[in-house]
């Protein structure tokens, strides 16, 4: 006879200790037989004693032993789409922006794919969270700054509402929209025109930085928008002709398309989030 190390045990057919601790009842449920048996009989009906005891103890607080830590994970921020552009007065290479309806949409039915049920919720994070630090210049007559003065702590309180969670599995998610961005603690604007520069890639990122030191329980992913410009788009541009024969870009064209790529940006990001749950054993 040869002696090899077990691979792999089968399921036993009997309640285990630990399935017995879950649920005490299990050990009434004996067979016809041991019916005639009374020292059968005392011995189950002591273990059952022990073990719902056990469990009244704990249902008043006092565990037999110390819990684990609760667990935390926040993702990487993965950066698909550069999030950082300019808008109004004479921006000639404005972004396109998603809605928060629009991403939550394509976030939503890409988790979805994986078995994330992700709907939106009331649950709230109390956050201290990194703020902007921007140079302090001198405005030199045709500009102002606004937003953060220089006297303005490196953190700032921030209540989180998430714009989605499965509650089963413990994942939640941020969308990082243009609205977002410019409510963010500390933002600021320089108005030397009017012009408005906003960055969500670096928001997206200050909120996962404040994330990883709260530490709260379940697994967290941040994604932002991706704020695709028309010179992201293939070239040349769609061109219209217009009264004269005259051609021009097709502006109207170039933010549908502006848009499918943001949303295809986006869910790049949803996908490699997914692939990280995976990795990290969450599902």
């Amino acid at each position: 006879m040869k002696i090899a190390p077990v691979k792999q045990y089968t399921d036993p057919k009997y309640p285990t200790r630990s399935a017995v601790d879950r649920d005490p009842t299990l050990l009434r449920a004996v067979p016809a037989r041991w019916y005639g048996h009374a020292l059968v009989l005392t011995a189950v009906a002591a273990t059952c004693g022990i073990v719902t005891a056990r469990w009244a103890i704990c249902a008043e607080g006092e565990t037999e032993k110390e819990q684990p830590p609760t667990t935390s994970r926040v993702a990487p921020l993965f950066v698909h789409g550069e999030g950082r552009g300019s808008y109004g007065c004479m921006a000639v290479n404005a972004p396109t922006f998603l809605s928060e309806d629009e991403a939550r949409q394509v976030v939503q039915q890409e988790l979805l794919l994986a078995g994330i049920d992700c709907t939106p919720t009331q649950r709230t994070f109390e956050l201290t969270v990194p703020v902007f630090k921007v140079k302090q210049d001198e405005p030199d007559g045709d500009g102002v700054m606004e937003g953060q003065p220089p006297e303005m702590p490196v953190t700032a309180p921030l209540s989180l509402e998430v714009d989605g969670e499965d509650v089963q599995r413990g994942i939640a998610f941020e969308y990082i929209s243009l609205d977002d961005s410019r409510k963010w603690p500390g933002y600021m604007r320089w108005l030397r025109s009017m012009a408005d520069t906003v960055d969500t890639q670096q928001t997206a990122g200050l909120l996962r930085e404040a994330l990883v030191e709260a530490k709260p329980a379940g697994a967290f992913g941040v994604f932002y928008d991706p704020q695709t410009k028309m010179s992201d788009l293939p070239q040349p541009l769609p061109m219209k002709t217009g009264e004269g024969g005259w051609e021009y870009p097709d502006r109207e064209e170039a933010r549908r398309l502006a848009r499918e790529l943001s949303r295809e940006s986006l869910r790049l990001q949803v996908k490699d989030f997914i692939a990280w749950l995976k990795a990290e054993g969450v599902i």
